[in-house]
């Protein structure tokens, strides 16, 4: 009898279920070994959204190339108080900052005060404004009491990051100081966006006004 049911059992059909992947290149058939498939996003636990269904839409900035080189661009202006402008060799394109800073600054060696486009609350924190314009003839009335033609096209406004003024000596009627930006994104009016890289002007000659 015994050996009935064994001969029994080695004849029955096997029932035990498939492991393997069930998965083909044009359906999601949810099997647990690779339920994702190359061209839909099926929300799964290990990777519910790929690469190739991302839904962020990332716009590079137009003016990347110009930005890169910030560093090196050559018109540089700082006046009135703490005014600060600073502009491509061709003038199209520039940046331009003011930090209402407290009574007598140049006497205060050492202190940073900023600027800041995200929502924080620091102690070195001063009103002030900035912005970055693209046009033509963009400095005409940067640090100059006689108005000039100016043509801005597209005015960007700050939307991250902080820019600060360190007052690092005293001068004759004024004082020196270093502007520097770190992490400012900044936006034009249609949503594009654009970081500019992080930089310093040191030696800039603040606090007087032009005649």
């Amino acid at each position: 009898m015994t050996r009935l049911l064994l001969l029994l059992l080695l004849l029955l059909p096997a029932c035990t279920p498939s492991l393997a992947d069930d998965d083909d290149a044009t359906a999601d058939d949810d099997d647990a070994a690779n339920d994702d498939d190359a061209t839909a996003d099926d929300d799964d636990a290990a990777n519910d959204d790929d690469a190739a269904n991302d839904d962020d839409v990332v716009v590079e900035c137009p003016l990347a190339d110009a930005l890169a080189i910030i560093g090196t661009w050559t018109d540089i202006r700082a006046c009135s108080d703490a005014a600060v402008s600073v502009a491509q060799p061709g003038d199209t394109l520039r940046v331009a900052m003011v930090f209402q800073l407290p009574n007598d600054p140049g006497n205060q060696v050492g202190t940073t005060w900023s600027l800041y486009f995200d929502d924080i609350d620091a102690k070195d924190e001063v009103a002030g404004t900035f912005v970055m314009e693209e046009g033509s003839n963009l400095s005409a009335e940067a640090c100059n009491d006689v108005a000039k033609p100016v043509d801005v096209e597209a005015v960007w406004a700050p939307v991250a990051g902080a820019a600060s003024l360190t007052v690092t000596a005293s001068s004759p009627d004024g004082y020196d100081g270093t502007v520097s930006l770190s992490g400012v994104v900044v936006e034009d009016p249609g949503g594009a966006l654009c970081r500019i890289p992080d930089v310093s002007w040191p030696g800039l000659r603040l606090g007087w006004y032009p005649g």
